[in-house]
């Protein structure tokens, strides 16, 4: 979102792309701070990976929760994906 801004000067609605191009070139600048920002992506990744899945509040919250059986997903009118996570040919 904030290199976005930075080449559209808006936030939300930025009239950036317009038929038969763009605005205007993106400032040199700001090229070389997304390639900062891409080299340490993986290392944030990791960070936050391994933030969420060694979080006990985390695991908590989500680990077996929206699990149904075979005959409530029946019984609701569940089809396609949903119903093939329970088990269901």
């Amino acid at each position: 979102m904030e290199f976005y801004e930075r080449v559209s000067g808006a936030r939300l609605h930025a009239t950036y792309i317009r038929p038969g191009g763009v605005q205007q070139d993106i400032p040199l600048k700001l090229l070389a701070d997304i390639y900062s920002f891409i080299k340490g992506f993986n290392f944030r990744i990791k960070e936050i990976e391994s933030l969420l899945s060694d979080n006990r509040i985390w695991k908590q919250r989500l680990c077996n929760i929206g699990i149904i059986s075979k005959n409530k997903a029946l019984e609701f009118g569940y089809s396609g994906v949903l119903l093939r996570s329970t088990g269901y040919k």
